[in-house]
């Protein structure tokens, strides 16, 4: 009878425990379903700092896209006036990067802002061409853009190394590239086609197509995710684009049609399907993901945010961020630190705002950004905020230029 017990608490045991993760580039999101947590900003964070965006006549900031913070810059694209600016690490505005317009070295629209690895310029792929600016303003050369295989074209290019770059391609109904990898490579000419691999069989037409893609630089990489192959790829100075992590929707994962060529959105909304955000940010151990749940969504909210093209509207927010340990391969949703107002990690630090990373330097630090207005607004709703949070909300105006918030990780 003892030996029986004994047995069935080793059993018991054997069940209780965690199961090993042995292959930790899954990321395993349908089996996460029907869990969460909330999660401390001090348990993977030591310190935050706001940095309130200088405001002149001169420099006034519509709508954040995109942020570099490096090299003691920070370098940010505003999509409202169609300008990429350069501050100080201290706020204070340092100069304009181009210049919107028609002419000789000016562009019309800019596609991306991108950091150049080795020099530290600024990279922007526009409409007209791509423009290179060090990090005091100064134009430094300019490339045509790439000539691609017609049907295709090309949304966005980023670069790898300061002579090689990474375009992303589409084309309407015509899957066999997802990407163009060009360039210098030592001494060589590197032109090679990635293929797409999608597994689409031409069965029927795609009457529209999507350019949606995410590139993201990881140390000496640039990583890429594509929906349609679940596959977040990676891709350095040696050419060859190899698997980094696979994203593993089981059952909930869209049908390759939706993914391909755009999703028919009243179905999408009642579907029990998940996709994937296109902000993904990653530090050396974690990857920080957004997933649209939909009618799977734990904890659904509205909210008015301000559109980049100036007016506001209401968005009904059915998202779940999710962190994804690299090292032990765990993925965890995140549950809301506020409920129905706030994603991302309750900010036990300083008692500030809510975080969640849209940019992650090489040196490890975590940028978020807000307007002004926005900022103020979060700021009258803290029950007891640091004495440096409140030292910069006095000096701040509702029509003064952003704030970023640097969170350092441990």
């Amino acid at each position: 009878m003892i030996k029986y017990w004994i047995f069935l608490i080793v059993i018991f045991l054997s069940c209780s425990e965690k199961r090993e993760i042995k292959d930790k580039t899954i990321i395993s999101v349908a089996e996460a379903v029907g869990t969460g947590e909330i999660l401390n900003l001090s348990d993977y964070a030591k310190s935050v700092k706001y940095i309130p965006l200088e405001t002149n006549d001169s420099v006034l900031v519509g709508h954040i896209e995109n942020v570099i913070y490096e090299n003691g810059h920070i370098s940010l694209y505003d999509f409202q006036e169609g300008l990429c600016l350069l501050f100080r690490e201290d706020g204070s505005y340092k100069s304009r990067l181009g210049q919107k317009g028609h002419g000789p070295g000016e562009y019309s629209f800019i596609r991306a802002m991108s950091l150049m690895p080795e020099s530290g310029n600024v990279f922007l792929s526009t409409n007209e061409g791509y423009y290179v600016y060090n990090l005091d303003g100064v134009f430094e050369k300019s490339m045509p853009r790439v000539e691609v295989p017609p049907p295709f074209f090309e949304p966005t290019t980023v670069p790898i190394t300061d002579e090689l770059f990474l375009s992303h391609l589409v084309a309407l109904n015509d899957l066999r590239y997802k990407a163009l990898i060009w360039g210098k490579k030592d001494t060589s000419r590197v032109y090679e086609l990635c293929p797409a691999n999608t597994g689409w069989k031409y069965s029927e037409e795609l009457y529209s197509y999507t350019v949606s893609t995410c590139k993201w630089r990881f140390g000496d990489q640039i990583r890429c995710y594509w929906p349609a192959t679940d596959t977040i790829f990676t891709v350095g100075s040696d050419v060859e684009m190899r698997k980094a992590f696979v994203i593993d929707l089981g059952i909930y994962k869209r049908p390759l049609k939706w993914i391909l060529g755009g999703a028919p959105w009243r179905e999408v909304e009642v579907s029990k399907t998940i996709s994937v955000g296109f902000d993904i940010s990653e530090s050396s151990r974690y990857l920080f993901l957004d997933f649209n749940m939909h009618v799977l969504a734990p904890e659904v909210f509205t909210y008015k945010r301000h559109n980049p093209r100036g007016y506001v509207q209401e968005v009904e927010v059915t998202n779940a961020y999710a962190l994804f340990d690299k090292e032990s391969g765990v993925l965890t949703l995140l549950n809301q630190p506020v409920k129905h107002k706030y994603l991302g990690f309750r900010n036990d630090l300083d008692n500030g705002p809510c975080f969640w990373p849209k940019y992650i330097s090489s040196e490890n630090e975590m940028v978020t950004w807000w307007g002004a207005d926005e900022f103020l607004e979060i700021y009258e709703q803290l029950p007891n905020p640091s004495v440096e949070l409140k030292a910069v909300a006095e000096k701040l105006s509702p029509d003064d230029n952003p704030v970023l918030m640097i969170v350092t990780l441990k």
